[in-house]
């Protein structure tokens, strides 16, 4: 009765262990383990590798809750069955006395106290989690495999859903930063409408070439200056013959400063693909200060313009609903 006593308060204890750090993976934040690490953090740099790697962190989570809930059925039996020895009733009263505590103290409880402060008890528990991970490796190896495979015939967007998540876990920081006054509500507006746009195709902000007013190269800067206030546009892109070759980009302020009789002061155009996102397009654009940008299909094909103004104008009404 002893033994079996020592080996359900030892599945007990593995049960909360890996149920609650299992709670507590998803719950710390990446940030926090980003700063530690370049801090020299031994403990956050592993921890930081298994965010990166969560396939072989949940592999080993759930291999050590099936191990230790194995452990809890068999000693829970053997103790019941050595207390009531001639009961025929064992079998009923051993899910009976152990589902509630195994509830209680090896998932509710654990995973309460992880999800409180889950960076504490992860670093407490991280040369237990490492040593079950090197104990358990061939099994998650196999499981490892078995998801490759998966998503060979599934075509499951793994990289959406990380995304999706790390927009999730930085709109959550915002959110707490606003609280403890680090952010003031304009910034976290405009935090979380950068979020928000972020995963946004570029070809939802692009105008069609067909309604896009261009400007013939042969064109002179006054010419520029008034296609460029019937339209209401600073930037207008420049094309050459035959149609839908593009030089360049000319601004109207630009023109309307300059002797009449130089060439268009052309800007290099920048190209993009429809399919790369909104925020990416507007990092890129305004580290090159490319006031235009021209979007093609995967075919190649010319399919609309994108203004820098436009997308900033975008971006600040989103923040500012």
């Amino acid at each position: 009765m002893f033994f079996s006593a020592t080996i359900f308060l030892l599945a007990l204890a593995l049960t909360a262990f890996f149920s609650g750090s299992e709670t507590g993976f998803y719950r710390v934040a990446r940030v926090r383990l980003v700063i530690d690490s370049l801090g020299g953090s031994s403990v956050a740099k592993g921890l930081l590798w298994a965010t990166n790697h969560p396939v072989w962190f949940v592999a080993t989570t759930l291999i050590g809750v099936n191990v230790a809930h194995e452990l809890l059925s068999y000693a829970g039996l053997s103790f019941v069955e050595q207390t009531f020895p001639d009961s025929e009733l064992a079998e009923w009263l051993s899910p009976l006395i152990i589902t509630p505590i195994a509830f209680i103290y090896g998932d509710l409880l654990p995973k309460s106290l992880f999800l409180q402060a889950p960076y504490r008890l992860l670093r407490k528990c991280w040369y237990g989690l490492l040593a079950a991970g090197i104990l358990f490796a061939p099994i998650s190896l196999l499981l490892s495999v078995v998801r490759w495979v998966i998503d060979l015939f599934v075509k499951a967007p793994t990289e959406e859903v990380r995304m999706a998540l790390a927009r999730r876990e930085l709109t959550a920081m915002f959110t707490e930063g606003s609280a403890v006054g680090l952010l003031s509500p304009t910034q976290q507006k405009l935090a979380q409408a950068t979020l928000e746009s972020a995963g946004r195709a570029i070809r939802e902000f692009a105008v069609p070439v067909s309604r896009q007013v261009t400007v013939p190269a042969s064109a002179k800067r006054w010419d520029v200056v008034r296609l460029a206030r019937q339209a209401r546009l600073d930037v207008l892109p420049v094309e050459a013959t035959p149609r839908g070759t593009y030089l360049g980009c000319v601004r109207a302020a630009i023109c309307l400063l300059s002797p009449s009789d130089e060439q268009l002061p052309l800007t290099p155009l920048a190209e993009f693909r429809d399919s790369e996102s909104f925020l990416n397009v507007l990092v890129r654009m305004q580290s090159t200060s490319s006031p235009l940008a021209l979007i093609r299909s995967a075919s190649g094909v010319a399919i609309g313009f994108v203004a820098l103004a436009n997308l900033q104008r975008a971006l600040l009404a989103d923040a500012t609903k």
